[in-house]
């Protein structure tokens, strides 16, 4: 159904994306998704985050610029940033810049590669330096 719904011309005429919501919960034995990439694909389509989830509310947002982030469980927290969302249309709006801007900055996948190229070089050289230069694959 939500294929059809953002597929159909029809529904994309009357309807705006105003936010996201991913109210990250623990299960019981205390796992969570700490930071899903439905935050980033929403984010990356200027769609605004609304999260509990841990690593997303701390570093996949910037909170109060493109999402909010609340605690887990925290009904009046998401009641009043669903609100300001709605309500707000100049909020909705430059959150929805904010969001695409942040993701597309922070998650190219070619600044992405760059800063983990960046990584490696300095732990070679570090390894190089101690002459510790054992660098291979595990077995």
């Amino acid at each position: 159904l939500s294929m059809l719904l953002s597929t159909s011309t029809e529904v994309k005429s009357k309807c705006r994306w105003l936010g996201f919501l991913s109210p990250g919960i623990r299960d019981d034995d205390g796992n969570a998704e700490v930071f899903g990439l439905v935050i980033f694909g929403a984010q990356s389509t200027g769609v605004p985050v609304i999260t509990s989830a841990d690593g997303g509310k701390d570093e996949g947002i910037i909170h109060g610029q493109t999402g909010f982030g609340h605690m887990e469980k925290d009904v009046p927290a998401l009641t009043e940033y669903l609100d300001l969302l709605l309500s707000d249309d100049e909020l909705a709006t430059s959150f929805s810049r904010n969001a695409r801007h942040f993701a597309c900055e922070k998650y190219d996948i070619r600044k992405c590669t760059s800063r983990l190229e960046l990584i490696y070089d300095d732990a070679i050289e570090r390894c190089s330096a101690s002459g510790n230069v054992q660098i291979g694959l595990a077995k």
